[in-house]
């Protein structure tokens, strides 16, 4: 077969091109320190590092959570412990007042002790944690509790409404109820101080003894459970974060695989190409220098 002049010149010029880019792609992949820089470089690996990038995405997400609900819970479990002491100081409180060595003007003293504990635990109620209450289930943006009468009444969200429980996604398909709701641990404790203060006012020793007393041994022990509760979900919370650790590692490690380039390789392809697109220009010169005579002879 007869090779014309256009067949070498558009041979060689498909050669310095090609020569150029692969002068330019190591580059590129130098500067940026990526092999896959465009999808045409590695369609099969820009899928898989597009995958792992989502994955990586989800599981910082989860991460976030997790932190955020550690927040949440650990907030909720300090202002319980601050209710467990109060609970404590009146039940302590309760078992002086039931003493009959103890004088009606003392027991209305112990009553006024009472009440201040009331207004302390009322507030524990409405506690937040950053812009969210606590204590109000899903409606969380709003006080769970407001004083009617001299009375705490709760607001916030219940299981028979169907808005009592905070959730989060902890990883796939997995999630996690972070909160206990003010009617769970607050309004039983409320109502027992109120009657346990209405006792002490009246000198009902009897009620004192044999109710109030068991009343409040049972609202400590119905805190006692939630706390129990938010510290098994924080366990598991933190098994969790260690795990998605693990995993997010394990994901960087191979998109670094499939996308990063090394760089003393790339240094060395770098040269590489530029040699080659050097001698190609080289050769190009020269096999073009020939006059029209030549070809004529």
């Amino acid at each position: 077969m007869r090779i014309s002049t256009n067949m070498m010149l558009n041979d060689t010029l498909n050669n310095v091109e090609t020569s150029y880019q692969n002068y330019v792609d190591a580059q590129q992949s130098l500067a940026t320190g990526k092999k896959l820089n465009q999808p045409s470089d590695d369609p099969a690996g820009t899928s898989q590092a597009l995958s792992l990038e989502e994955s990586l995405g989800q599981l910082t997400q989860y991460a976030q959570n997790m932190n955020t609900a550690n927040s949440f819970m650990e907030n909720t479990d300090t202002a319980l412990a601050s209710v467990t002491n109060l609970i404590q100081q009146a039940r302590s409180l309760a078992v002086q007042s039931a003493s009959d060595t103890v004088s009606n003007a003392q027991r209305q003293n112990l009553a006024y002790q009472i009440n201040t504990i009331i207004q302390q635990i009322g507030a524990l109620g409405n506690s937040k944690d950053g812009s969210r209450y606590l204590f109000g289930g899903q409606k969380a943006t709003t006080p769970p509790f407001t004083v009617s009468n001299g009375s705490y009444v709760y607001q916030g969200g219940t299981v028979a409404n169907g808005n009592a429980n905070l959730t989060v996604d902890i990883g796939q398909g997995e999630s996690i109820v972070t909160n206990v709701t003010g009617d769970q641990v607050f309004t039983g404790v409320l109502s027992t101080l109120t009657q346990l203060s209405n006792d002490m006012t009246n000198n009902n020793l009897t009620a004192i003894s044999n109710t109030d007393l068991a009343n409040l041994d049972s609202n400590l022990s119905n805190v006692t459970q939630a706390r129990a509760m938010l510290g098994a979900n924080v366990q598991r919370i933190n098994s969790s974060l260690e795990r998605n650790s693990a995993v997010q590692e394990n994901f960087t490690n191979l998109l670094s695989q499939v996308q990063d380039v090394d760089i003393s390789q790339a240094a060395v392809q770098l040269q590489s190409s530029q040699l080659a697109y050097q001698a190609a220009l080289t050769a190009t010169s020269k096999g073009f220098q020939q006059s029209l005579l030549d070809y004529i002879k």
